[in-house]
């Protein structure tokens, strides 16, 4: 099972924290955050990954001054039959 650690984060669901965590990775070293993973590391799966890209970017270019677009890449993953995204 993988942890997290200072460049890995594991977020539930979509929350106003992910901007946070962008904004950390932005100003150190970079980092990936997973969507739809427990803090503990399990698999927990997202119900409309789609929607929860959209509703990141929109957060992500709505929040964050100067626009960190071009440094975030989301893509949704399948694991295990459920959808995460990274």
């Amino acid at each position: 099972m993988i942890r997290e650690d200072e460049k890995l984060e594991f977020k539930r669901e979509v929350s106003d924290s992910i901007i946070k965590e962008v904004i950390a990775f932005a100003n150190t070293k970079g980092g990936t955050i997973i969507v739809g993973y427990n803090d503990d590391g399990s698999l927990y799966g997202l119900t409309d990954a789609k929607k929860d890209v959209d509703r990141i970017s929109n957060k992500l270019h709505d929040s964050i001054e100067p626009n960190v677009d071009f440094l975030v890449n989301l893509k949704i993953q399948n694991e295990e039959g459920k959808d995460i995204i990274i």
